[in-house]
């Protein structure tokens, strides 16, 4: 009955503090290989202390011969369990695949503005889909660095070598819920 009543309280403040996601968000940012392999940008809000909004739009590219690129945008809104305990529980979730990049641009800003169908959610009201709608500006200029793998410690051989690039951003713009009945 507690966890019942603490849900419904979170639903009502995140009811209540909707309008705040349209404000800015905490962002890890445009980020991208040198290579070109990957390129993705994420958002992170907090409405509660114990509740977080998560969103991802990127490109990945496979590292198979055919080398397959995947577009996706994501949104994952969870709740973390006190008691000590380290545990989310997902509460919300929206996401699809498409045909061609939907985030644009690169380390100098990127932007996103799809509608996901919603389709994982446990909250007593869900809405049917969500309008991402959100715009990264770099806070600095990128990083460049390098990271190297070393499997065979005794005979020195790198087993790889990837360049990237790195620029912390601020996420604005806005999360939309709509329900359709």
């Amino acid at each position: 009955m507690r966890a019942l009543s603490v849900l419904v309280a979170l639903v009502a403040c995140f009811l209540c503090l909707q309008p705040r996601l349209a404000d800015t968000a905490a962002a890890d940012a445009p980020t991208i290989d040198i290579s070109g392999r990957n390129f993705y940008a994420s958002a992170v809000y907090q409405p509660t202390y114990s509740t977080q909004v998560r969103v991802l739009a990127g490109e990945v590219v496979s590292r198979s011969p055919l080398e397959v690129k995947r577009y996706f945008v994501g949104v994952m809104m969870d709740e973390t369990l006190g008691g000590g305990f380290d545990v989310s529980l997902p509460l919300l979730g929206a996401s699809a695949d498409f045909d061609s990049p939907q985030l644009r641009g690169g380390l100098n800003g990127a932007t996103v503005d799809v509608t996901l169908p919603v389709d994982c959610c446990i909250l007593p009201s869900c809405p049917t889909t969500i309008q991402v709608s959100l715009a990264w500006e770099p806070e600095a200029s990128p990083i460049h660095d390098l990271l190297t793998i070393n499997r065979h410690t005794e005979s020195c051989h790198l087993d790889g070598v990837s360049q990237y690039s790195y620029a912390p951003a601020t996420a604005t713009g806005s999360l939309a819920m709509e329900r359709r009945i």
